[in-house]
């Protein structure tokens, strides 16, 4: 991938995700009304899912065939930036459950 992943971000040439953590449902929803307006003005949507406290992101760019492009590199580092000023008190420990949603809810392409 040529591009450089902002912090917390996995992923290859195809899709990057995130979970972000919050201190409980409400802020969480928040995050994703928050982000969900930035998205629809860059006409740019992510593929997310929530369960509580959590929401799991995967963003590619659907017009370059289904690949990592800089309009998603520059939304994560947008939505890391809503994250850190939501006033998640939290410890942010997103890496150890990037997966564990996706195991529950299936947001892959098929």
């Amino acid at each position: 991938m040529a591009f450089v992943l902002p912090p917390g971000w996995t992923g290859d040439d195809r899709v990057i995700r995130r979970t972000y953590l919050f201190d409980d449902f409400p802020q969480a929803i928040a995050f994703m009304v928050e982000v969900a307006f930035h998205c629809q003005s860059r006409d740019h949507h992510p593929v997310w899912a929530n369960l509580y406290d959590r929401v799991e992101v995967e963003l590619t760019t659907h017009d370059a065939g289904d690949r990592v492009t800089d309009k998603d590199v520059r939304l994560a580092e947008l939505m890391n930036e809503i994250h850190a000023a939501s006033g998640v008190r939290r410890p942010d420990r997103s890496e150890e459950h990037t997966s564990e949603l996706q195991s529950r809810v299936d947001i892959s392409y098929a």
